[in-house]
């Protein structure tokens, strides 16, 4: 007799901790769904992000994508990114219009001593134009006081960039 309640206490344990276990199963399944939930969310706002930076610097999505992947471990972020690639294309814009700019001191000093002329500027892309920009910097051979100097007249913290953009961009490579 003890044995067989033993056997039955043993079996009422046994159902007991698969009602425990359910439960606890139930909230771990509900857990995970909510934060695959949360990726899911953060990878669709990533994905948006990414294409409007790719409409304004006009580069394509999987290069802004690969560059915002680089820099990330620096803290610039696919918006500042962006903006980076946005203020190129508007100085490079206004030294075309105008003549003048943030871009002219660059246009006569700079590009004449390594053989660039703005109209090579004209048709890139924000991230093609900031390498073409920094290629000629280093092409004349600048301290690096200069290179911020000039990185950060065509956009704000471009300079953040210089790792990246240095031996033609090598520094995007991931």
């Amino acid at each position: 007799e003890s044995t067989k309640t033993a056997m039955q206490a043993m079996a009422d344990d046994a159902k007991k901790m698969a009602k425990v276990g359910a439960a606890a199963f139930a909230s771990m399944a509900a857990a995970g769904a909510a934060a695959v939930g949360v990726m899911v969310k953060e990878q669709i706002e990533l994905g948006k992000g990414i294409a409007r930076t790719a409409k304004i610097a006009n580069p394509p999505v999987q290069a802004i994508q690969k560059q915002t992947i680089a820099v990330k471990a620096s803290g610039i972020e696919m918006d500042k990114l962006g903006d980076i690639y946005k203020d190129t294309q508007d100085k490079v814009g206004d030294f075309l219009t105008t003549g003048g700019g943030e871009m002219a001191d660059f246009f006569e000093n700079i590009a004449p001593k390594v053989g660039v002329t703005a109209e090579e500027f004209r048709r890139l892309s924000g991230p093609d134009a900031l390498q073409l920009y920094y290629d000629s910097l280093q092409k004349a051979n600048l301290s690096q006081s200069e290179l911020v100097f000039y990185m950060e007249s065509v956009a704000d913290e471009a300079s953040m960039l210089i790792p990246y953009l240095h031996d033609g961009g090598a520094g995007f490579d991931i």
